[in-house]
């Protein structure tokens, strides 16, 4: 969590600029956002994997639905989603970047069956 600076369009950009900024090299990020702009809408996490600039579209994933894949949305509707601003004080932004690196590999005989880990 963090708090927001006096002029919130300032923390929105700062935001954008991250997210932005790695998808233009080529890093996707997995965001948590509100599912919409629903007052009783639930927190839903969506793989934001690109940006249309003609349009102002954030490119996503919606794991939610069918044929969720390079859905579009309006980059201020998605500000309004991300991050959760639960209070005007403090708010909560989630960004895993996805960024490749090397694989970790587990000797079979190091694997532990799901129920156990």
């Amino acid at each position: 969590m963090f708090a927001p600076c006096l002029f919130c369009v300032q923390c929105d950009a700062w935001l954008w600029r991250g997210l932005y900024g790695d998808l233009i090299r080529g890093i996707p990020s997995i965001v948590c956002t509100h599912y919409s702009d629903n007052p009783a809408a639930t927190e839903h996490f969506r793989l934001v994997v690109g940006y249309e600039a003609a349009g102002d579209l954030v490119v996503y994933n919606e794991p939610a639905e069918d044929a969720g894949q390079y859905r579009t949305m309006k980059r201020d509707a998605f500000i309004k989603l991300w991050p959760l601003k639960y209070d005007a004080r403090q708010w909560t932004a989630v960004r895993m970047r996805l960024e490749a690196g090397a694989a970790l590999c587990v000797k079979e005989e190091e694997r532990t069956p799901n129920a156990e880990r």
